[in-house]
């Protein structure tokens, strides 16, 4: 049974008032790699509904990056993000308390799962979605793709995220995590992927919406095959191990 979150999640950002930061803590042992954690200072905000500047928040990083692929973990404070883009932060929070309610089953078809912090392009799809526990918190881990073009994904696009709440709800845990899947493939080549592009170039706008809803469908399907995948599972243990307090 999952904890149900306090109605501090739903502040307005009048009541939000910035947080301390948390002391992070976690086993990185279960990556095989050496993290840095900072604090990380607010970035200056811009008059730019499509620009999401980050707060102040605890950043650790893993490794080196591969191809500018991201290995981080970011804690935020949840009035920090109300407090900056509260109409943006407070509905993808909402959306996210609700999967973690008691006896919420998370969605069996097609469409965006919670995600911070924002980015300025479009979830184009997700699966393998799974509630994951960690000390003094819970989230949801799932494999997702973004992209600004409407296009069938490719294994480089498409990485491992958790996104989690502590219990008290005072703060946000966003992971993002490169999973290189031999399933998917690496570029637009394959006789799926070229069929789909013919139809999503087609000037009838029926018969390409109707071919991106059942790519969309198929993707998630196979997605969903790897929710106990090894290569997830390990990701999962290190979610297990972290430690906000």
């Amino acid at each position: 049974m999952h904890a149900t979150l306090p109605l501090a999640l739903l502040l307005t950002t009048a009541l939000a008032a910035p947080s301390a930061s948390p002391r992070v803590t976690f086993d990185a042992r279960h990556l095989g790699v050496k993290a840095v954690v900072r604090d990380v200072p607010a970035e200056r905000t811009v008059d730019d509904p499509l620009v999401f500047p980050a707060p102040r928040h605890v950043e650790a990083t893993f490794g080196p990056r591969d191809g500018g692929d991201t290995r981080e973990l970011d804690v935020y404070g949840v009035a920090d993000l109300l407090a900056l883009r509260a109409n943006v932060a407070r509905s993808e929070i909402e959306a996210l308390r609700a999967l973690l309610k008691p006896r919420a089953a998370l969605p069996s078809k097609p469409g965006a799962l919670p995600f911070l912090p924002r980015v300025p392009a479009a979830q184009l799809l997700n699966g393998a979605a799974k509630i994951v526990t960690f000390t003094g918190g819970s989230g949801v881990r799932y494999l997702t793709a973004f992209s600004q073009e409407l296009a069938p994904v490719t294994r480089a696009q498409v990485f491992y995220t958790f996104q989690g709440l502590t219990a008290d709800g005072k703060y946000y845990v966003s992971l993002q995590w490169p999973v290189s899947l031999t399933e998917l493939p690496t570029g637009y080549d394959a006789p799926d992927t070229k069929k789909v592009l013919a139809e999503l170039a087609s000037a009838d706008e029926t018969r390409a919406n109707a071919a991106w809803t059942a790519y969309v469908t198929r993707t998630k399907r196979e997605l969903d095959r790897l929710t106990n995948d090894a290569r997830l599972t390990k990701l999962d243990a290190f979610v297990k191990s972290i430690r906000v307090r």
